[in-house]
């Protein structure tokens, strides 16, 4: 009987040459094994892997087992630490909007998960109703200096309770590179910039990316970044305001609800004029 290659949990190298059909794969980095097709849809493919990336949490399928290279045999604790990094990510996306205070379901629960409030998901009366209570706590978490501001406006049985650590750790986030305009500058010329990097101009711009907020689903940052892309350039490339706002580019503007004054924000960014 023939065995599999790679088990759940194995830290592997993705193969810098992934052939012309996956060109388009995420290539020569580190990942996780998730399992193989036959295990997580039935059937006898074996070679066929999902994998998720540490950094992100994200998974993808399907890889096959001669672009893959084990690293080290890892274990369950490595996919533990990547959907920890998964939802530190999704939150930090979420706590920097600037209309922070309506949020959708999705969004809400993954603060909740990330503070530890424990709640039934499934009522959405519920939510919302503790969403009023638990707003201005994380408005001060965002405000504070220091973590022992933060945890001020909390009972000492609350404390016992909810993790604020966490929520400190993702609202000061943003000494990471791929999240620092200058840096994204330097990169915006490439259009594959980092997941991070997009969510981030995405929220300078104004705009939510609801596939991916409110489902997850990654591929919507993909498709939505092609079309957006080009008021970005030309944004960078432009000397003046009116420059920016390009009416070549008014049907992408009016699709994605971007404005004047999100366009100006973006500009004064840019250019360091606001």
């Amino acid at each position: 009987m023939l065995k599999q290659k790679f088990r759940r949990g194995n830290l592997v190298r993705i193969a810098d040459d992934l052939g012309e059909s996956m060109s388009h794969f995420t290539n020569g980095c580190n990942a996780i094994i998730i399992g193989t097709y036959s295990q997580l849809h039935g059937g006898f493919d074996i070679d066929s892997y999902q994998i998720m990336f540490p950094e992100t949490g994200d998974t993808c399928a399907w890889y096959n087992e001669w672009q893959l290279t084990l690293i080290d045999d890892g274990g369950e604790y490595l996919i533990e630490r990547a959907l920890e990094n998964k939802l530190k990510h999704n939150a930090y996306i979420i706590l920097t909007q600037t209309n922070f205070e309506s949020l959708s379901d999705y969004e809400i629960n993954t603060l909740f998960t990330l503070i530890n409030h424990k709640i039934d998901f499934n009522n959405l009366g519920t939510i919302f109703k503790d969403w009023k209570i638990f707003y201005p706590k994380f408005m001060h978490i965002k405000k504070s200096k220091s973590i022992n501001e933060a945890k001020s406006m909390f009972t000492s049985e609350e404390l016992t309770i909810f993790d604020i650590e966490s929520v400190f750790e993702v609202y000061h986030m943003n000494d990471i590179p791929s999240k620092n305009i200058d840096y994204i500058l330097s990169k915006l010329d490439e259009p594959d910039l980092t997941t991070e990097s997009v969510l981030c101009l995405f929220n300078l711009i104004g705009y939510r990316c609801r596939g991916y907020l409110d489902h997850g689903e990654f591929y919507a940052i993909s498709a939505d970044w092609t079309e957006l892309y080009p008021v970005f350039i030309q944004i960078k490339r432009a000397t003046t305001f009116e420059e920016a706002t390009n009416l070549e580019f008014l049907p992408i503007y009016l699709k994605f609800n971007i404005s004047p004054s999100d366009v100006e924000r973006v500009f004064n960014a840019f250019h360091k004029g606001g």
